[in-house]
């Protein structure tokens, strides 16, 4: 975890992500990572606001490319807004922040897609799935209004993926059971 931020640092959704493929039948692959910024104060340094408080270094996955991300009808050709960097909130560097619907088009040609629930702990792990899917969906439930099982059964694999204090009190699961 970051110093200042309760979010996954890079490394820690790296871990995550060899676990995952652990325990789900992935080869975990290797990605490196390159360093974009050393001057990340992050959520809990926002409410606590103590100058001397340690920057965090915030890394991206260089090499987790993807062929085109559509956010909510932004569409980009990288899974990293750098633009955020100019921003306070540099986690909104991981997809450019939380969208309702996130459709990742890898062009990884593995003939599978995943559908991942999650909360914006998720955001820094995504990019170590892209060479698992071909098309990965994301959906956001605190913004996402539509039905979840459509797109669940066009999904070959689908992931939750929550920080647990978040998922415990999340009041939108419910749309998981909205045809």
């Amino acid at each position: 975890y970051y110093h200042t931020d309760h979010h996954w640092t890079t490394m820690g959704a790296q871990a995550a992500y060899g676990l995952w493929a652990q325990a789900t039948g992935h080869t975990a692959r290797a990605y490196g990572l390159t360093e974009a910024t050393d001057s990340f104060r992050g959520t809990l340094y926002s409410k606590v606001l103590l100058p001397d408080s340690p920057y965090d270094t915030v890394s991206i996955a260089s090499d987790a490319a993807i062929r085109s991300m559509d956010c909510d009808g932004q569409v980009s050709d990288s899974l990293y807004s750098m633009a955020a960097l100019e921003e306070k909130d540099h986690y909104k560097i991981f997809m450019g922040g939380n969208y309702a619907k996130v459709v990742i088009d890898t062009g990884a040609n593995t003939g599978k897609s995943l559908l991942v629930v999650k909360d914006s702990f998720a955001n820094s792990f995504l990019p170590f799935l892209v060479k698992d899917y071909d098309t990965i969906t994301v959906l956001d439930l605190r913004f996402y209004r539509e039905g979840v099982q459509p797109l669940a059964d066009q999904a070959d694999d689908v992931l939750v993926l929550y920080e647990l204090t978040n998922f415990a009190a999340d009041k939108n699961l419910y749309k998981l059971n909205k045809s």
